[in-house]
């Protein structure tokens, strides 16, 4: 169905920041120029546009108490034909921001870690097995120490890496169900979005899968605003 839009500068900014979709790809783009990895953003709007950039306006905080009001300009490339083109670039860029993206995995620590972590249970639970992490430990005899005083035997050690190994397997694929399911039905994403958000969450989980609720988040709160 097509949105009910005002083609001027005004209409597009005002459906870009109150539409559930739209405003939530507004803070996905807002979140691309956030000055600190550490940062979050908020109240992020469209401020206006022209026909060569449009300004993103929003509060990026480092903490509860050190927050700012940014601004940032961001050209469209290649600029706009007319400035009617901005409605469907917006938008465009909006959902492309809001994709998951296989880069999490190792551009962030904690996604590297939990994927390099899920990456060796699984080598030892379905390559190594038993025998083998016996004699990989027996290679380290510190690790070999160490191991068995946390484990006592190397038995309990295997069953250990079984037992994690699956149930993070089980658990991020749960999530990355709930996840895209959500991006499917709130934020009016198509398959291929959804199925993408699916799989980075079951190669990482928790950390992905807070990405996810906070666009869904947004797009809630947006659409209760809108239903008041």
């Amino acid at each position: 169905m097509t949105p009910k839009v005002e083609f001027t500068e005004e209409g597009i900014c005002s459906y870009m920041n109150t539409d559930p979709t739209a405003s939530t790809g507004i803070h996905a783009l807002a979140l691309e120029h956030i000055q600190s990895s550490k940062s979050k953003a908020s109240n992020a709007k469209l401020s206006s546009f022209t026909k060569e950039q449009y300004t993103l306006k929003f509060v990026e905080c480092e903490s509860h108490s050190m927050c700012s009001m940014q601004s940032v300009d961001v050209p469209f490339r290649p600029p706009l034909e007319t400035d009617a083109d901005a409605f469907s670039r917006l938008l465009s860029l909006g959902a492309k921001a809001m994709e998951a993206k296989w880069s999490w995995i190792v551009s962030e620590p904690i996604c590297l870690t939990i994927a390099l972590v899920t990456l060796a249970l699984g080598y030892t639970t379905l390559i190594l097995g038993e025998d083998g992490l016996q004699t990989a430990i027996n290679t380290v005899p510190v690790a070999a120490d160490l191991m068995l005083f946390v484990f006592r035997s190397v038995r309990v050690l295997y069953r250990a890496c079984v037992y994690s190994f699956y149930f993070a397997i089980v658990a991020h694929a749960l999530e990355g169900v709930y996840v895209a399911h959500q991006i499917r039905t709130v934020l009016k994403r198509g398959i291929s979005d959804s199925l993408k958000w699916f799989l980075v969450i079951s190669c990482v989980g928790y950390p992905v899968t807070m990405k996810g609720m906070e666009f869904i988040q947004i797009a809630n709160e947006k659409k209760a605003k809108k239903q008041m």
